[in-house]
């Protein structure tokens, strides 16, 4: 079993989240049948980290948790440290056509939705200052004031590739083979053919998302777009995405979405970035985010997926003595 996520032993810290009448933010976990196995393990100590450590509750933003069928059991066995206010943990509808959820029965119970990533896990200060284990990380507060798109951990599109960049530029180019004739260079290209067919059936659609089917004629094309390293909003990775409610509860949005979201969530955002001549806010600008769990002396978001058994004991320990209000030194 190589995912430590697995090895998780059992969240011993117990909550209770308010009810906070509030309309304005809701920031959603969504956890699926897929990866239940790790993400009931990994669940407890993302909320400890996030209402220990942050001022979502105070600022008035409201926690889901969204289930597919079957593993809502498990999820409230695993959160039964935690007491949640009711209505919290809601199941998917597996018929639904929203592409991003949204709340209430017209869509604009909360201004804005943030969906995050059970792998994050929020951290205070944990530096020489008395006071260090009080500072805590102002997220609550960054949802709060951000009004439109906003993402962060930006990375590319798992269908992008710096290796294949000129496959999707120049996708008419014909490909040779290189290295003899061999049976394992005829292996290699035929699957470099397959990767090129459907990145070529995915660059077809994603281009006609934006330009319309014409996009040939018209000499347009979105690869460059996402292949342009200094333009961060196309890069998007949205496991940890933030959107207004108003924004995707258009009528134009609602009808132009569902029929490209087979493309994936986050290059359905970028598509739509781009079409509508938008921008994303980056996140990363105002909360610190690490890409795995460090000892720092700032609040942070860490992504915990990649962090090792070690650093998962240090974050482990300093959330049970942030709860206690102990500085880990």
């Amino acid at each position: 079993m190589n995912d430590i996520r697995h090895q998780l032993p059992e969240c011993p810290l117990e909550y209770q989240v308010p009810h906070i009448p509030a309309s304005h933010t809701a920031l959603v976990i969504e956890i699926n049948a897929a990866d239940i196995e790790w993400q009931e393990k990994m669940l407890p100590w993302t909320l400890a980290g996030l209402i220990n450590n942050t001022d979502i509750v105070m600022k008035g933003v409201h926690l889901y948790i969204t289930c597919e069928d079957g593993t809502q059991e498990r999820i409230r066995t695993a959160l039964k440290r935690i007491d949640l206010p009711p209505g919290t943990l809601i199941t998917k509808d597996a018929e639904s056509n929203q592409p991003l959820i949204l709340f209430g029965n017209y869509g604009h119970r909360y201004d804005s939705v943030c969906i995050l990533d059970a792998n994050y896990w929020a951290f205070r200060g944990i530096g020489k200052r008395q006071d260090a284990s009080d500072i805590k990380l102002p997220f609550g507060h960054v949802l709060r004031h951000t009004w439109g798109w906003a993402v962060a951990d930006v990375s590319f599109h798992h269908q992008n590739d710096m290796d294949v960049k000129d496959t999707w530029v120049r996708m008419s180019e014909p490909l040779h083979l290189t290295g003899g004739d061999s049976p394992e260079q005829r292996q290699k290209l035929a699957k470099h053919l397959i990767g090129a067919a459907e990145r070529a059936k995915w660059l077809h659609a994603a281009n006609c998302a934006v330009y319309g089917d014409d996009y040939e004629k018209k000499n347009q094309n979105i690869a460059a777009y996402f292949f342009n390293e200094t333009e961060a909003n196309w890069h998007l990775n949205a496991s940890l995405l933030h959107y207004s409610a108003a924004e995707v509860n258009t009528p134009y949005f609602a009808e132009w979405a569902p029929e490209w979201r087979h493309l994936g969530t986050e290059p359905l955002i970028a598509l739509w970035l781009l079409k509508t001549k938008q921008h994303a806010y980056n996140l990363q600008d105002s909360v610190m985010i690490e890409s795995n769990y460090v000892r720092a002396e700032y609040p942070r978001l860490c992504h915990m997926e990649f962090a090792d058994r070690k650093q998962f004991i240090y974050a482990m320990q300093e959330l049970q003595g942030s709860q206690l209000n102990i500085a880990m030194n």
